[in-house]
């Protein structure tokens, strides 16, 4: 599969009541695979270029990467949290438009994952944790649920495997990885683990990296 270069991004309100930033990729005529993507702490609030600061939408606007897939990132207000309800309504709404999604979270996204897998169960085709924190508790089935946390050698959450097991428990398909060397900011580099990569490529979604992740 050929990745695409991306259009110009533009600014969408989305159910949920999110604002917006979206990456299209030219010259697909029919897109059926969307990704999520759910910034950290520092990219709240009204300044919705914020949002490509950091991660997939920092490496695609600023080319380090080509995607095959609809990019689309939400913005939180200011002192806000991924709230699941939110999220899942964002989620399912997505999910009519397109035939294949993952659901992506670094930092404070990261724990909006596993808030939203613990309370509202499986959204997407895949769920994607990066360098993050996990919830107390896991109410919900998880039947059909495809996860995946990845964190640094140095920044690791002794909860999330034990949150791992509790999803497997429940009828999950989880796993963890560690990335050796690496800290908390791993928005770019944790994207191209071979996990991850041959879980999107299972879902036929590419990520074509031009140079090297920051």
């Amino acid at each position: 599969m050929n990745a695409s270069p991306c259009a110009a991004t533009h600014a969408s309100t989305r159910p949920g009541s999110f604002r917006c930033l979206e990456f299209k990729p030219e010259s697909v005529p029919r897109r059926r695979n969307a990704i999520v993507w759910l910034h950290g702490i520092g990219e709240r609030g009204n300044d919705l270029p914020s949002v490509a600061k950091y991660g997939l939408p920092a490496a695609l606007s600023q080319g380090r990467v080509v995607s095959d897939a609809d990019v689309i990132c939400p913005q939180l207000e200011a002192d806000l949290e991924w709230d699941p309800g939110r999220v899942s309504e964002l989620a399912w709404s997505l999910a009519k438009h397109y035939e294949t999604m993952v659901v992506v979270g670094f930092s404070l996204g990261g724990l909006g994952v596993c808030e939203l897998l613990a309370r509202c169960g499986p959204v997407a085709n895949l769920h994607v944790a990066l360098a993050a924190q996990t919830p107390s508790e896991v109410t919900a089935a998880q039947a059909g649920t495809q996860f995946l946390s990845l964190c640094g050698e140095h920044d690791q959450w002794p909860p999330m495997a034990q949150f791992v097991r509790e999803l497997r428990s429940r009828g999950a398909a989880a796993e963890h990885a560690m990335i050796p060397h690496a800290g908390h900011y791993i928005s770019e580099t944790a994207l191209q683990h071979p996990m991850l990569t041959h879980a999107l490529a299972g879902l036929g979604i590419a990520l074509k990296w031009q140079g090297n992740p920051i």
